[in-house]
């Protein structure tokens, strides 16, 4: 008799054990496993949080819903690489006492741009570089649960991407049904920068000049301005909407001041002003004295008065 109470007591808490194990793989209370963002490089929305066996409920998931929100403190215009700033998510619902989330900053292939850096060490986590998410005493919240954490931006030329969140609004039933997920893409854009300024430059009358300028960001467009006017192609400028003007068959007419102006996806900033001038061919003013051979060096005469004659003439440019 005492065996089989023993049998089923063991049997008891073999179920429980495991029930409640799995109850807990679900909840996630710990943290979100890796690529639940609902990103195009995480599999889209339907490799969410919200996908079969993890949490399912309501017409899940909800995208760009007011319950939940991804913000930031990097402008409109764009990030500078290497700033850091801080971004924000919040999730809400009525009633409810317990919230998850997972957010990843991304381009549209998944790979990571920037780097994640943790501030609230007891409520956040980084799974695998590339994610940020709960922690078990981040859950907890009275209708509603913020979490926020900085981001340090990546090196000039990386451009667009977004941050892709999933919320979890959770009815905390340890059960894989009747939580809400969220799903919210906040995009960025990278900021103008000129990361090469334009040069002075020189030339002969009726040579070329050209001057070029590097620039890194979102969407760029370039407009050259000779003596703050806008510049158009007509055949004596080109290339004035592109990182580099040319100047075809220069003359005193364009000895001046040029800069260029870079626009990105929000913001327009200027070169450094570059002169171009022209320069004087060398010239003789006054003819050479005559020369005075002696001994071995009259097999040269011949030569040097010949030389002499060309430069005289104009024959030869110094």
């Amino acid at each position: 008799m005492k065996k089989v109470v023993l049998s089923i007591l063991t049997i008891v808490t073999i179920f429980v054990a495991f029930g409640y194990v799995n109850q807990s793989a679900h909840g996630n209370g710990g943290g979100a496993p890796a690529g639940r963002t609902g990103s195009p490089g995480d599999g889209g929305p339907s490799q969410s949080c919200a996908r079969s066996g993890c949490h399912t409920g309501g017409s899940n998931p909800i995208s760009g819903s007011t319950n939940a929100s991804l913000t930031s403190t990097i402008p409109t215009t764009g990030y500078i690489p290497g700033q850091t700033y801080t971004v924000t998510g919040f999730v809400q619902g009525t009633g409810l006492q317990e919230f998850g989330f997972q957010i990843s900053p991304q381009n549209t292939a998944g790979t990571q741009r920037g780097t994640l850096v943790v501030t609230d060490a007891s409520a956040t986590q980084i799974v695998n570089t590339k994610y940020i998410t709960h922690r078990t005493a981040g859950t907890a919240g009275s209708g509603s649960r913020t979490w926020s954490f900085n981001w340090v931006a990546p090196a000039a030329g990386t451009g667009a991407f977004s941050f892709y969140g999933a919320f979890n609004a959770t009815n905390s039933n340890n059960n894989v049904t009747g939580d809400i997920i969220y799903l919210e893409e906040l995009l960025i854009a990278e900021a103008a920068q000129i990361s090469t300024q334009p040069t002075n430059q020189s030339a002969c009358t009726g040579a070329n000049a050209s001057f070029t300028i590097s620039a890194t960001g979102t969407g760029i467009t370039y407009q050259w301005k000779k003596n703050g006017s806008i510049l158009t192609n007509d055949g004596h400028f080109s290339g004035v909407t592109t990182n580099t003007l040319t100047i075809t068959n220069v003359n005193a007419g364009d000895v001046d001041s040029y800069t260029c102006e870079v626009t990105g996806s929000g913001n327009t900033i200027a070169s450094n002003p570059a002169t171009f001038s022209l320069l004087t061919p060398a010239s003789i003013s006054d003819n050479p004295n005559p020369l005075i051979l002696c001994g071995g060096n009259r097999q040269h005469l011949a030569l040097l008065q010949l030389a002499l004659t060309l430069l005289t003439n104009g024959n030869v440019i110094m």
